[in-house]
């Protein structure tokens, strides 16, 4: 794993990596961009990027806030290819490290609860609540470990 660079091209491959969740959370490039790619002093402090490559292309993507009142983890996908592997656990493993937490607070589209259960259970995760509507009609977003403030 490694904290990805500063170029252009970096925007350009998550953005690009990121696309399999526009379905999910519609604006997800804005969010992206606002919040980590575009550089402020707040962000550089409070948000990370990190990235698992193979190839040069970005296998596995982590996102993560760590400021005093919430330690999260934003975003964690990895693309198909990957997925089976430990790529996943080890990004989980990574969160826990660099946020000093290990029940970081996660949300989750309920959707995506059967890709993520096993390891949830296996890293002890609770689900503390479940939010009507957060991203768009319709949706149900799970959270897990610690309350959703925002």
């Amino acid at each position: 794993m490694l904290r990805c660079g500063e170029s252009k091209t970096r925007a350009h491959d998550i953005n690009r990596f990121i696309s399999n969740s526009v379905d999910f959370y519609g604006d997800i490039f804005s969010w992206v961009n606002d919040k980590y790619l575009t550089p402020s002093e707040i962000n550089e402090y409070e948000r990370s990027i990190y990235c698992v490559k193979h190839k040069s292309e970005i296998a596995a993507l982590l996102l993560l806030k760590d400021t005093a009142s919430e330690k999260k983890i934003c975003h964690l996908s990895v693309a198909k290819p990957f997925r089976n592997s430990t790529i996943g656990r080890e990004l989980f493993l990574a969160s826990h490290d660099q946020l000093n937490d290990e029940k970081p607070l996660i949300t989750l589209d309920q959707t995506k609860l059967p890709q993520f259960e096993k390891l949830f259970n296996e890293m002890g995760y609770d689900m503390i609540e479940t939010l009507d509507d957060k991203y768009w009609i319709g949706n149900k977003e799970l959270v897990f470990n610690k309350r959703f403030d925002n």
